[in-house]
């Protein structure tokens, strides 16, 4: 799990990057086999980094990894 503080685009990017990143790494999965989903390479490698979300692509990976996202609001210390 990840904890969002700071509400920004770029912090949501790089969260949902980081797990897709996370999931690929534990799938022993190159990219190129990530991308057969529906997206070039460099396009997952981007959003893996943060550096770019797409909706479309986001939801085309998450059918390929048979994941959804789960939102929950947080007490803060």
């Amino acid at each position: 799990m990840i904890l969002i503080q700071n509400i920004e685009n770029k912090t949501f990017r790089r969260a949902i990057g980081i797990e897709f990143a996370r999931l690929r790494r534990e799938r022993n999965q190159e990219i190129e086999k990530v991308a057969a989903a529906g997206a070039y390479p460099e396009t997952v490698d981007r959003l893996e980094l943060g550096y770019y979300t797409a909706y479309e692509l986001t939801a085309r990976l998450l059918k390929y990894y048979n994941k959804d996202i789960k939102i929950e609001l947080v007490d803060r210390d």
